[in-house]
């Protein structure tokens, strides 16, 4: 049996904005430190939660203080999908169609 290499995202839990965009940013302290935390959104899914600096050692902090809190509206705004680097057409325009199972 040969799997296939790329994700097969289920559609039904999609956000409309199909670009890859800043969904939400918080900004906070803890330890003496400022910390600033990203979640990403590609492709219509949550991909990733990144913070510049590593946090093992803040993870259970008792002393964390929510500085500010930015969440965009961009998810709802529907936009297509991009094509490979270098295509200026979208995967709508070119027709894609995720598989169906």
């Amino acid at each position: 049996m040969r799997f296939p290499r790329r994700v097969v995202w289920n559609p039904i839990v999609l956000f409309p904005n199909r670009s890859e965009f800043t969904l939400a940013s918080i900004t906070y302290s803890t330890g003496g430190i400022s910390l600033e935390t990203t979640l990403e959104s590609v492709s219509g899914h949550i991909f990733s939660l990144e913070t510049e600096t590593a946090l093992r050692e803040h993870s259970f902090a008792d002393d964390i203080q929510i500085k500010k809190l930015s969440v965009s509206d961009e998810a709802m705004t529907e936009k297509p999908e991009p094509c490979a680097a270098g295509d200026s057409s979208t995967r709508a325009d070119a027709g894609f169609e995720p598989p169906e199972h």
